[in-house]
């Protein structure tokens, strides 16, 4: 099988690159690579499976079209705590707890060292890439990516991201707000810099998030995405599922199904499998994708 995936590498001209919360590691699982997902809301706990708008095949190129946000409710189904402040002065319980355990989870990725197994996969791809033209969709916001040999330049996080935070106005550094929240554990802390209102993380996790964050590398990567039309193109799809299908699955299937010449390499341990009308053109692995590509 690994010779099939660098067979396929080394006969493409461009190579599209789609990463998964399977690339994100778990608090507790110690630089495994491995991911139990906790980078991105779930189906059944988030609003990304009723509220949540994303990134279509269609309206992607267009600032007012795509709209990457989720409902105004996190998990419990209780308003997050950024929101619930300001309405109401304090936050309901239960908000306060994920703003919390956010400021961790962002403080632990940050912490990582550059030997953990996501930066060195990730700086894997960037040597199999090689001198051919490429471009990263990441559905992840540990920001784990950018500390890799990948170009920050051709790469583009449409969920956002756990460096940084949001007012309703403002985006900015997450890290000194994040460790005073956690240094007296008062969510109170969490308050904009330059407004003074009350912040989340910039995540598309939270109501109200602001699409600049994103939106220019979106429409640099739709334009690049243009150029693969009958080339030669291999699309490794790494450790996604069905989180946000809109932003990288279903379009990545339908970059194949539409060129003739693209190949779609699906790696993941829970779901690798290919649909019918791409099957020919496609190689599904059940395996772990950061495991895989540290042995590949």
């Amino acid at each position: 099988m690994n010779e099939k995936v660098l067979k396929v590498l080394r006969e493409a001209e461009m190579v599209l690159i789609g990463i998964g919360s399977e690339f994100s590691p778990a608090m507790d699982e110690e630089n495994s690579g491995a991911a139990s997902g906790t980078n991105v809301p779930d189906e059944e706990n988030s609003g990304a499976a009723s509220g949540t708008k994303v990134p279509d095949e269609e309206n992607s190129g267009a600032a007012s079209e795509t709209n990457v946000q989720a409902g105004a409710h996190n998990g419990s189904g209780q308003e997050t705590d950024a929101s619930a402040r300001e309405n109401n002065g304090a936050a309901p319980a239960g908000a306060d707890t994920r703003l919390l355990e956010l400021c961790r989870l962002s403080r632990y990725y940050e912490e990582l060292p550059e030997d953990c197994a996501a930066i060195r996969a990730y700086n894997r791809l960037r040597e199999l890439a090689g001198a051919k033209p490429y471009f990263v969709v990441t559905l992840n916001t540990d920001d784990l990516i950018y500390r890799s040999a990948l170009e920050d330049d051709l790469i583009v996080a449409p969920c956002g991201s756990l460096s940084r935070m949001q007012c309703a106005e403002h985006i900015v550094e997450a890290a000194p707000i994040r460790d005073a929240v956690l240094a007296e554990g008062d969510v109170q802390k969490a308050v904009c810099p330059l407004c003074g209102k009350p912040l989340q993380f910039h995540t598309v996790e939270f109501p109200g998030y602001l699409e600049q964050g994103y939106l220019p590398q979106w429409q640099k990567y739709t334009k690049w995405l243009q150029c693969t039309l009958n080339r030669r193109l291999c699309i490794l799809e790494l450790g996604v599922d069905f989180r946000y299908p809109q932003v990288i699955r279903f379009p990545f299937e339908k970059t194949v199904y539409y060129n003739r010449k693209a190949t779609l390499v699906r790696i993941g341990s829970r779901f690798p499998q290919l649909t019918e009308e791409i099957a020919e053109r496609g190689i599904s692995v059940c395996e772990d994708p950061v495991a895989f590509l540290l042995n590949l």
